[in-house]
């Protein structure tokens, strides 16, 4: 019995200790199987960024036409006067006054002028001060006729009242020279100064190259006078011999000019084959014809370039075919979103848009009126809107309108 109580505690004992030492215990001592952890839960992954909004599509611009406006004429020049009518002058020195808007114009006198293709009344500005003074300055070409072998250019001050003009004044007049119909290139283009009141007129070499670099010559200059005909006091200093109204030089059939409200001077002069020129008239500066230039001779060979002279002024803008600009305003108002921009008219190929860049001046956007308008001038109405003339026969005026 005591026996078989021995070997019962014994058989306790030993299960205690089987007990203990196995069962998934794990024991620093024990030598069980490590148990594999758990792993970590894999992170949520992240939301997808919302995709960017599609950009806003960039508007088109803006493009322009013209629109016919008025009556039919066969006007040679205009200009506004500060209340917004238009004063028109035509070949044979007949000048007009009205709404440019509406018409007929009324016929307000005449001028005596030597009338020919590209002559006659040549330019036309309205002095700054005309509520005042009722002053406005024509370009006219003088001579006997029937033939050019005795011509000349000529500034004339004529105040306009009402439906009348009176006190035509001669202020300046050129030496008569002999042209032929082919080489007349009289220029003719006028403004007034605003800031001082200053007349400059734009004179072309009238077949005579040369004479454009010649000093004592008035063919192919911008000559700036007082509004009675007097030296400037602007103008350079004339050598001896030289011609004392001359401003500026070089140039050969400039038929646009404007003057903006800071004494700016833009002139546009028409080449032969390419390198039409826009040109920022400076005192005392040499244009370089015919000495040099973009374009080429009757024979299509190319002249100088500018860049081969440092000496005289590169137009702001050259072209690579011809384009003959005719006119050039500034534009000042934003009615139409032209504000700043520089508008310059051709002879069949619309209107060029131009914006000041650096030293010169690059296209501001697509050509007005592309394809068979011959602008024969371009202003800017001081009471709104950009208007224009044609230069061919039993046309309209126009205005400039958006698309």
């Amino acid at each position: 019995m005591k026996n078989r109580t021995l070997r019962t505690i014994v058989a306790l004992g030993a299960a205690t200790m089987i007990a203990a030492c196995g069962g998934g215990g794990g024991g620093s001592d024990g030598g069980g199987a490590t148990p594999t952890p758990t792993p970590a839960p894999a992170p949520a992954p992240a939301p997808a960024p919302a995709p960017a909004p599609a950009p806003e599509p960039s508007p088109a611009p803006t493009t322009y036409s013209v629109k016919s406006v008025g009556a039919e004429d066969n006007f040679s020049a205009f200009a506004f006067r500060p209340d917004g009518r238009a004063v028109f002058g035509r070949q044979d020195g007949t000048l007009l006054v009205g709404d440019i808007e509406s018409g007929p114009p009324t016929v307000v006198g005449k001028l005596p002028v030597f009338e020919i293709s590209g002559a006659g009344i040549t330019g036309i500005a309205v002095d700054p001060k005309f509520a005042t003074t009722g002053q406005i300055f024509v370009t006219v070409t003088e001579g006997p006729g029937p033939t050019l072998d005795d011509v000349g250019v000529a500034v004339v001050r004529v105040t306009l009242a009402g439906e009348t003009i009176s006190n035509q004044t001669t202020i300046w007049r050129s030496p008569r020279v002999a042209t032929t119909p082919t080489q007349a290139r009289f220029g003719g283009a006028i403004d007034v100064d605003p800031v001082d009141g200053d007349v400059l007129v734009a004179i072309g070499d009238l077949g005579d190259p040369s004479a454009a670099q010649d000093p004592a010559s008035f063919k192919g200059k911008v000559l700036r006078m007082t509004q009675t005909g007097a030296r400037s006091a602007k103008n350079p200093t004339a050598s001896s011999g030289a011609l004392d109204l001359v401003y500026a030089y070089g140039l050969r059939q400039p038929r646009g000019m404007h003057i903006t409200g800071d004494g700016t001077v833009y002139a546009v002069d028409d080449a032969l084959h390419r390198g039409d020129e826009l040109n920022l008239i400076k005192a005392g500066a040499n244009y370089g014809w015919p000495l040099v230039s973009e374009g080429s001779d009757e024979a299509f060979v190319d002249y100088p370039k500018h860049a081969t002279r440092p000496d005289i002024v590169a137009p702001l803008y050259s072209t690579n075919f011809s384009y003959s600009f005719q006119g050039v305003t500034r534009v000042v108002g934003n009615d139409l979103g032209l504000q700043g921009e520089i508008l310059v008219g051709t002879f069949g190929d619309g209107i060029f848009r131009f914006v000041p860049d650096g030293n010169g001046v690059r296209e501001a956007g697509e050509r007005i009126s592309r394809g068979g308008d011959f602008i024969g001038g371009i202003a800017e109405r001081p009471t709104g809107g950009v208007y224009g003339i044609r230069s061919a026969s039993n046309t309209a005026p126009f205005s400039i309108v958006k698309n």
